[in-house]
């Protein structure tokens, strides 16, 4: 086990209910047996991801602070994908995020057999999102409202995207298009995003011209969409595998790699990013795409019923905002 989940166990102990079995604990809270339970804690085997942050939202653990005390000279397991010297600067750490998955693309680009492969759950991890206006003002304005304890609501339409951001999410657009891409993502893809749109148009954030431009770049998102999806190619001819998994779930991650190399970048509380590089992480959240993988339909070049159904799905959603 790493020290640092090692110190995670430890801090769970700590916050444990004396008169509850820490076992018993986590095995209610993961909802996994007590023997994998056991196993989890004595390190004979790993902590899922998605384990991991459960388990530290429910104790009211800081990864941070354990990943900054247990990391040493080199570089550590996990990175949270942020200047911790400039908290306060959010537009930074939201370019430092860009930064780094540009730096992630051009990595794996390096080798040969470059491969992305994504789950998603929302728009943010497709190569089309950042082409449209109000999607990069959307995943700003997110942003800044995860990050920020004293964001104060405004108009959408008094958003301006700064010019860096505008400039950095086109060069991740044209590095992402020539690299083969996996995508996993759930059934009603566009649920989420459906949820957010109108809690901000309760808020009155949010206009009815906002959302109706919101709306046609997303039916504009999905024609191009399709469109890749008959060929199994986008216009640059990279390759891209799109499944739609039958089992649900929460977890955006996004796994770089080469016939050399692999990294993953996941978001874990919020639109907080954090880099695994250790193999231990990696070789589990492979584990888990391969098992949603067999879970799953591809809609890409075959699969047509399943593709119109899943595309129409997408549209009724967009229809109903």
């Amino acid at each position: 086990m790493s020290n640092w989940l090692q110190e995670l166990v430890n801090a769970i102990k700590k916050q444990n209910s004396e008169n509850v079995n820490l076992a018993d604990s986590v095995k209610e809270i993961l909802s996994i047996s007590k023997e994998t339970a056991y196993r989890r804690i004595k390190g004979e085997s790993e902590f899922t991801l998605d384990e991991i942050a459960k388990l530290a939202q429910v104790f009211n653990i800081s990864l941070d602070s354990l990943i900054k005390e247990k990391s040493s000279d080199t570089s550590p397991d996990v990175t949270r994908v942020f200047n911790s010297n400039k908290k306060d600067d959010f537009i930074d750490n939201h370019c430092l995020s860009l930064e780094k998955m540009i730096s992630c693309v051009k990595g794996i680009k390096e080798g040969t057999n470059p491969v992305i492969f994504s789950t998603s759950t929302t728009l943010l991890t497709h190569p089309y999102a950042y082409e449209y206006e109000y999607m990069t003002k959307f995943r700003l304005y997110r942003f800044l409202y995860s990050q920020s304890e004293s964001f104060e609501y405004k108009k959408f339409s008094d958003i301006v995207v700064p010019n860096k951001i505008i400039e950095l999410e086109q060069i991740l657009y044209n590095e992402l298009l020539p690299v083969n891409i996996n995508i996993i993502c759930v059934k009603d893809y566009l649920h989420a995003y459906k949820l957010n749109i109108k809690h901000l148009y309760d808020l009155e954030i949010l206009s009815n011209e906002d959302v109706e431009i919101m709306k046609e770049e997303q039916y504009s998102f999905f024609d191009k969409l399709n469109n890749d999806l008959m060929s199994g190619k986008n216009t640059q001819g990279a390759f891209i595998k799109f499944f739609v998994s039958d089992i649900s779930f929460a977890s955006n991650c996004i796994y770089f790699s080469n016939d050399s190399y692999d990294t993953m970048i996941m978001p874990l509380f919020g639109n907080k990013l954090y880099s695994f590089n250790d193999k231990n992480s990696i070789n589990n959240m492979k584990k888990w795409l391969n098992n949603l993988i067999k879970s799953s339909i591809l809609i890409s070049l075959s699969g047509e019923k399943q593709r119109l159904e899943f595309i129409l799905k997408q549209k009724e959603i967009i229809s109903s905002y």
